[in-house]
C-alpha cells in the first residue's frame, strides 16, 4: 500500500485499528467474498438456522443487512461458494422463505398442467390468474403458463382451461364486406346503433365468423362506424335511420364545436336533407338547444320531424357557395341567426374533450379518415387552447394524464403529452434576458411552445390572437435551433419601430445578436446570432431580384420567419412579383439547407378570401395543397381551418385588464336627403355625411392620448383633423400615405392619433400610452376589428382599462330608426363570416350582402320607412327658430358669400320635410360652413329631435 495515496482518515493498518471493533479479515473488509483459510466456520446447517432467525425475505435484504450489521466470524458472506457441494440449494432455503427463481423450478409437463387446469371449472383466463394471485395453484405448474409452455403444446387459454373458446386473434373472420352484408340482412333498427348491436349479441349467438366487436376487428380494414354496420348510414334516408343518427349525437353535441358538428352532419350526408326538409331551420336548433345542454327539447324536435316520405333522397354535391364582393373579394358570411357559438361554446376539461371524440368516433357513424383525423386534430387544439388560457394547469394536466383513453383519444392524449413535455422542459437558451421595466421575464408556455414545435416540425404557423406575444416566441425559437443566420420579413413599421419593433424586441430578448436592418450587402458575425431584417415592399423593387439571388447564394439560411404573412400576397401590379419572390427565397433557401425552419404568423391568417389561406400554409410548408378548394363555400373553409389547426397554433389571450366597448347614439335627422342623394356606391360620402352627424359628440369624447380610427381616408381624414385642432389640440396622422404620425403619439409629441386600416396590424407600443380609441368609421370585417381592438387591448398594457367608443348616428321617429352605423356594427360583430370559419371553425349559415349591396338596400330601407311614417312627411324634423347669436366670424363669412343663415336653414328644413322635392344642392363649401353654424348653435334650440 502506498501510504501517501490513502485518504488522512483511513488507516494503513485496519486490522490493529479495528480489532474488536468488526474485523473480521482482509477479504471482508475488500469485499472481495474470499474467506480466509485459518477461519473456522460453522456447518451449513448450524449457519442457516442462525440466518433464519433474521427472518429476512430475499437476497437484497441480506445484502441490506450486513451492510449495516456484523455477522458472526463463523458465519460466510459469500454462503453460496462457501457452502456449495456442503448442503447449499437456493436462497430461498438458505434464507427460509422457500422461493424459488423461476429459472430454476421444474414444472410438471404441459400434458399434466392443462388436465389439472381443467379440473377447476374455470371460465376466463381473468380466472386462473385470480386464483394464481391467491397461491392456490401448485408450486410446480406455472402462473403464467402461456409463457411457460410456449412451444411446448400451447394453444391458447380455450383449449389450455378447456371452454373450448378461441382467442379473437386466432379466428378467421368474413371479410370486412361479407360481415357487413351479414349484419344488415338482420334489419335491425333503434336510436343507437351501438346499443341495438349490444343487444342484439346479448340475446343472440353469433356464427364463429362474425365478431362480436367488429370495431376492433376490422379496424383499417374498412370499418365506417356502427350507423354505417347496421345499414343506418346511406344516401336514401328513412326516417327511422335519421332519428337514430340524430339521437346519437344529441348528447355529444355540448362538447362538440360547430366545425366538428357541420363535418359530422356533412360526411354523413345529412347537411342536405335538412335544407331539403326545412323543417324550422331544424340543424340551427338542433345545435342551439344541444349547446346549452337541453337534450330533451332537441330529442322532441327530431321526433316531431316532419317526413311525408318514408325515404329521403339526399342530393349530391357541397353546400351553397357563398358569394363573393366583386369590387373587395371580402368573404361573406351572416348576420341573420341569433347563435352565439363563441360564448355558448361551455369550457370543457380534458376527460370531457376525450370523452366526446371517443363517443363521436364509436358511437355516430364517421364515414371516412379524413373526418376522424379532422376530428383528432381538432381535439388536440382544443387541449392546448384551454392549458394555454388557464392559469391550473398542473390540475388540468392530471386529468389528463389520468384519463383512460379509447382507440382515438389516446392518439390526441399521447401527441398532446409529448408537446407538453416538450415545451415545458425547453431549456432557456445562453443569453436570455427578456425585460419588461427592468425584470427579466420568462417566457409563457406558447412562446415555449412556438420554439419546441419549430425544433421539432420545422414548419409551422403561429395564428395567435393579437398581444399574445408571438415576436418573442419567435426570437425565442431562433435560439432554440441554433440558428446562425435568421431572415426576419415583416411590415416597414415593425422593423424600425425604436421601442417594440422587431429590432428592440430581438436585443431585448438576447443583447449579444447581431441584428442587420434592410441592408443588401453585410456581414455575419461568427461569434454571434445573426438577424436580417427585412420589409416586403424589398420584394417589390427594381433590384430585388438581384437581391434575393445573392441571399441565397452567400448565406446559408437557418430560419425564415414571416411577420404578418397576410400580407406576402402584396397588392395590385406588385402582388406577383412579390409573392414569385418570397416563394423563391423560400424553397432555394430550403433546397440548400434541409433544416430550413420557416414560422409564419399572423392573428387573421384569413382576411380577404381561402387563396390567400392556401396560398400562406404552402409559404409555409412548402407543400401543395392541391385538393383544398378555395370557392367560398363552408366545406371549403373547414378543409383550410383543418390545416391551420394541423400546421400551427392558436392561442387568444385572456387579458387581465377590462375592455368598456361603449356605443354612443346620436339621434339626428338632418341628413335624411343628401343620404338618399348619394351617387350608387358612394359608400365614402355616405360615411362622411353620417360621420357630420356625430362629429359633436366625438369631439367631446376626445382628450389627449385618445386615438381616433376611420377605415376610409379620402375626405374623412382632412375633416377630422381640421375638426380636433378646432378644440386646441395636436394631431398626428397613421395611415397608408403617412406613417409619420405613430412616433409622434407614442411619444406625447402629438396629442391625437388619427389611423386608418394601416393601424390594424403590426403596430406595438401603443398600449403603453393609449387607453381610449374612438372608432367613426368602422372596419369591414370582424377579423379587422379585432386586429384594430387588439393595438390597445393587448398584454404589457399599463392601463386597467380600456374605452373603445362607437358612435352610432340614429334617424328615428315615433319610436322607429334607421342607423347605418348600427348595421355596419352588427356585420362585423357577428362572428359566422368565412374568415372566422377558416380561422376558429365558426359555421356560417347564410350570406352577408357586400358593401355596396349594403349600401343601396340602406337607402332603400330609408325611403320606405320616410314613406311609411305618414302621408305629410317627417313634419316633426323641423327645427325651432334659434334663441341665441351664431359665432360671428363664421356667420360673417357665410353671410357675405351665400346669404343669410336663417333662411338657409328654413330651406333645408323644408328639404328635409318633402319627400319629393330634390335635395337642396349646395357647393361642398357652403354646405361645409352651414354644417358648422348648425352644429355649433344645436344645443341651443328648444327642440332637438
Amino acid at each position: 500500500i502506498r501510504i501517501n495515496s490513502l485518504p488522512d482518515d483511513l488507516p494503513a493498518n485496519p486490522a490493529n485499528i479495528y480489532k474488536g471493533k468488526g474485523w473480521v479479515d482482509y477479504h471482508h473488509f475488500l469485499g472481495t467474498g474470499r474467506v480466509s483459510l485459518r477461519r473456522k466456520l460453522r456447518d451449513f446447517e448450524e449457519a442457516k438456522n442462525w440466518v433464519r432467525r433474521l427472518k429476512l425475505k430475499s437476497i437484497n435484504e441480506w445484502k441490506e443487512w450486513i451492510k449495516k450489521n456484523t455477522l458472526p466470524k463463523d458465519i460466510p458472506v459469500n454462503a453460496p461458494q462457501v457452502y456449495k457441494g456442503k448442503g447449499w440449494t437456493t436462497w430461498g432455503d438458505f434464507l427460509g422463505t422457500g422461493t424459488i427463481a423461476t429459472y430454476k423450478i421444474k414444472y410438471r409437463s404441459f400434458k399434466e398442467a392443462r388436465a389439472f387446469a381443467i379440473s377447476l371449472n374455470l371460465s376466463t383466463k381473468e380466472d386462473w390468474y385470480a386464483r394464481a394471485r391467491k397461491d392456490k395453484v401448485p408450486s410446480d405448474i406455472p402462473k403464467n403458463p402461456d409463457g411457460v409452455y410456449r412451444d411446448k403444446g400451447w394453444k391458447d387459454w380455450g383449449d389450455f382451461l378447456g371452454t373450448g373458446r378461441i382467442a379473437s386473434q386466432n379466428i378467421v373472420y368474413k371479410d370486412f364486406e361479407g360481415a357487413v352484408k351479414w349484419a344488415r340482412k338482420q334489419k335491425l333498427t333503434g336510436r343507437n346503433a351501438l346499443e341495438v348491436w349490444k343487444k342484439f349479441i346479448s340475446e343472440n349467438s353469433l356464427p364463429k365468423d362474425i365478431p362480436a366487436n367488429p370495431g376492433q376487428a376490422y379496424k383499417n380494414k374498412g370499418w365506417e362506424g356502427w350507423p354505417h354496420w347496421l345499414g343506418y348510414e346511406r344516401k336514401v334516408w328513412r326516417k327511422d335511420y335519421l332519428l337514430a343518427f340524430l339521437s346519437s349525437l344529441v348528447p355529444l353535441i355540448p362538447k362538440l364545436e360547430p366545425s366538428e358538428i357541420y363535418a359530422i352532419l356533412a360526411r354523413n350526408n345529412a347537411i342536405n336533407i335538412f335544407e331539403k326538409l326545412d323543417s324550422d331551420n331544424l340543424l340551427i336548433q338542433i345545435v342551439r338547444e344541444g349547446l346549452k345542454g337541453n337534450p330533451q327539447l332537441v330529442n322532441e324536435k327530431i321526433s316531431a320531424l316532419d317526413m311525408d316520405q318514408e325515404n329521403l333522397q339526399s342530393t349530391e354535391g357541397s353546400d351553397e357557395e357563398f358569394i363573393l364582393d366583386d369590387d373587395e373579394s371580402e368573404l361573406t358570411g351572416t348576420v341573420e341567426t341569433e347563435i352565439d357559438y363563441k360564448s355558448d361554446l361551455p369550457s370543457l376539461s380534458p376527460d370531457e374533450i376525450l370523452g366526446a371524440l371517443d363517443g363521436v368516433c364509436g358511437g355516430t357513424g364517421i364515414q371516412d379518415k379524413e373526418t376522424i383525423q379532422f376530428l383528432i386534430d381538432k381535439a388536440l387544439g382544443k387541449l392546448w387552447s384551454n392549458i394555454l388560457r388557464d392559469h391550473s394547469v398542473a390540475g388540468e394536466i392530471k386529468k389528463l394524464e389520468k384519463y383512460k383513453a379509447g382507440e382515438y383519444s389516446r392518439q390526441v392524449k399521447e401527441k398532446f403529452l409529448e408537446q407538453y413535455t416538450s415545451a415545458k422542459n425547453l431549456k432557456l437558451p445562453d443569453g436570455y434576458s427578456f425585460k419588461k421595466e427592468g425584470k427579466i421575464l420568462q417566457p409563457n408556455l406558447m412562446q415555449k411552445l412556438v420554439a419546441s414545435r419549430v425544433s421539432k416540425e420545422k414548419k409551422i404557423g403561429n395564428w395567435s390572437g393579437t398581444g399574445a406575444g408571438k415576436t418573442l416566441g419567435a426570437v425565442l425559437a431562433s435560439r432554440a435551433i441554433n440558428a446562425k443566420l435568421t431572415v426576419i420579413i415583416a411590415l416597414n413599421n415593425t422593423i424600425l419601430n425604436s421601442e417594440s419593433g422587431w429590432q428592440a424586441e430581438i436585443k431585448n430578448s438576447f443583447p449579444l445578436s447581431n441584428v442587420i436592418v434592410k441592408k443588401k450587402r453585410f456581414t455575419l458575425d461568427p461569434n454571434q446570432p445573426n438577424y436580417l431584417l427585412l420589409n416586403y415592399e424589398s420584394f417589390q423593387l427594381p433590384t430585388s431580384k438581384n437581391m434575393v439571388e445573392s441571399l441565397i447564394e452567400l448565406q446559408l439560411i437557418d430560419f425564415i420567419i414571416l411577420d404578418e404573412i397576410h400580407f406576402a400576397k402584396g397588392g395590385g401590379e406588385n402582388e406577383s412579383k412579390r409573392r414569385h419572390l418570397l416563394n423563391y427565397l423560400l424553397t432555394e433557401a430550403d433546397k440548400r439547407n434541409p433544416n430550413l425552419a420557416i414560422l409564419g404568423m399572423s392573428a387573421t391568417p384569413v382576411i380577404n378570401s381561402l387563396e390567400e389561406a392556401v396560398s400562406l400554409l404552402e409559404s409555409i410548408t412548402l407543400k401543395t395543397y392541391s385538393d383544398l378548394e378555395t370557392t367560398a363555400t363552408v366545406s371549403n373553409a373547414l378543409g383550410v381551418h383543418q390545416q391551420l389547426v394541423l400546421n400551427g397554433i392558436r392561442y387568444r389571450p385572456n387579458y387581465s385588464l377590462e375592455l368598456d366597448e361603449q356605443i354612443i347614439p346620436i339621434k339626428d335627422n338632418t341628413f335624411v336627403d343628401e343620404i338618399l342623394n348619394l351617387e350608387k356606391r358612394d359608400i365614402t360620402g355616405l360615411e362622411l355625411t353620417v360621420l357630420r352627424g356625430k362629429i359633436g359628440t366625438i369631439i367631446d369624447l376626445i382628450s389627449k392620448g385618445t386615438i381616433v380610427f376611420s377605415h376610409y381616408v379620402e375626405k374623412i381624414f382632412p375633416y377630422l383633423l381640421e375638426e380636433i385642432k378646432k378644440k386646441g389640440l395636436s394631431v398626428a396622422e397613421f395611415s397608408g400615405r403617412d406613417k409619420t404620425g405613430i412616433e409622434l403619439f407614442k411619444s406625447g409629441n402629438a396629442d391625437v392619433l388619427i389611423g386608418s386600416s394601416a393601424l390594424g396590424t403590426g403596430v406595438d407600443g401603443l398600449q403603453y400610452v393609449c387607453n381610449r380609441m374612438i372608432i367613426v368609421c368602422l372596419p369591414w370585417t370582424s377579423a379587422a376589428y379585432e386586429q384594430l381592438i387588439g393595438r390597445i387591448y393587448r398584454q404589457g398594457s399599463r392601463f386597467e382599462k380600456i374605452e373603445v367608443f362607437i358612435p352610432q348616428l340614429i334617424v328615428q321617429h315615433e319610436g322607429q330608426s334607421w342607423s347605418w352605423d348600427e348595421q355596419r356594427f352588427n356585420r362585423i360583430k357577428y362572428k359566422k363570416t368565412l374568415a372566422d370559419a377558416t380561422v376558429d371553425g365558426f359555421v356560417p349559415e347564410g350570406k352577408l350582402k357586400n358593401k355596396n349591396k349594403m349600401m343601396s338596400d340602406a337607402k332603400k330601407a330609408l325611403q320606405e320607412w320616410i314613406q311609411s311614417i305618414d302621408k305629410n312627411g317627417i313634419q316633426s324634423f323641423e327645427r325651432a327658430k334659434l334663441k341665441v347669436p351664431l359665432p360671428p366670424d363664421i356667420t360673417k363669412k357665410y353671410t357675405a358669400k351665400y346669404g343669410d343663415f336663417s333662411k338657409m336653414n328654413a330651406r333645408m328644413n323644408h328639404s328635409l320635410s318633402s319627400t319629393t322635392n330634390d335635395r337642396f344642392k349646395t357647393e361642398p363649401e357652403e354646405w361645409h360652413l352651414y354644417h358648422t353654424l348648425y352644429r355649433q348653435a344645436r344645443s341651443t334650440w328648444s327642440e332637438v329631435p
